[in-house]
């Protein structure tokens, strides 16, 4: 499959392949719509990442096809018929970053590109929130006492600046997009979902993220795929820059 066209991709295909398995099968369940197919996507296509994705086996041939599927849903249709290789995935995520109401500078790296997308869903899905809420989000994330109490606006404000939450918090996202857009069941499997994260993302803070996606075009099928796909390659690239424990674990 060497002539597929992920030209200005290859960061993107190195960070997928240093990946674990089970974070990529998301990004499989969210292009192929875990499995059913999209009107799209060629049979043929879903049914090559689907496997892979069964198996829990990426190759490079096979995250070069799962990039070059996120670029061509990134793109609309007059841009593709210039580009057949779609979208950059920088492109990709800047339109998710516009679309949720934020923006980038010239300057901005892909990393905090899509840093500001998870605060601007945070943001939103804070609106959101109930008191009770609120005071569970900041239990679990904030870093805050009696003599510090918790500022959500610091802590968006420190995120992806050393702040020790910020994984947990892109985890916690990126669970909660999965519920929400592909069903509570898609997900529970994932190791993100495991442990103190799956009563987040299927609780009253997750609840508040859906509803603040509701502000969002989210009837768009494009955005459906690559609003979520933009979160949880954050979460990759978050988790990959976590030191390493003995067991290979962050």
């Amino acid at each position: 499959m060497s002539e597929i066209d992920i030209a200005g991709d290859e960061p993107l295909l190195a960070l997928l392949l240093a990946a674990e398995p089970d974070d990529v099968c998301l990004l499989v369940d969210y292009i192929t719509d875990s499995g059913k197919g999209r009107i799209s996507l060629a049979g043929t296509v879903k049914e090559f990442l689907h496997q892979a994705r069964e198996d829990k086996t990426f190759d490079k041939d096979v995250l070069a096809l799962l990039v070059h599927e996120l670029r061509m849903f990134g793109g609309n249709s007059i841009t593709n018929l210039f580009r057949s290789g779609g979208v950059t995935y920088k492109e990709i995520a800047t339109d998710v970053l516009s679309h949720v109401g934020g923006k980038s500078t010239d300057s901005d790296d892909l990393g905090t590109i899509e840093l500001k997308v998870l605060q601007r869903l945070l943001d939103k899905a804070w609106d959101k929130m109930s008191k009770e809420a609120r005071a569970q989000f900041a239990e679990k994330f904030g870093e805050s006492d009696a003599a510090n109490p918790f500022s959500f606006t610091h802590f968006l404000n420190r995120m992806g600046f050393g702040h020790a939450a910020t994984l947990d918090v892109t985890s916690f996202i990126s669970a909660s997009l999965g519920a929400n857009l592909l069903g509570a069941s898609a997900v529970l499997g994932a190791e993100m979902l495991m442990g103190r994260l799956a009563g987040l993302a299927l609780g009253p803070i997750g609840v508040a993220l859906g509803a603040g996606l509701a502000g969002y075009s989210l009837a768009s099928p494009a955005f459906r795929i690559t609003l979520p796909c933009v979160v949880q390659i954050a979460y990759i690239r978050q988790k990959g820059m976590q030191p390493r424990l003995p067991g290979g674990k962050p």
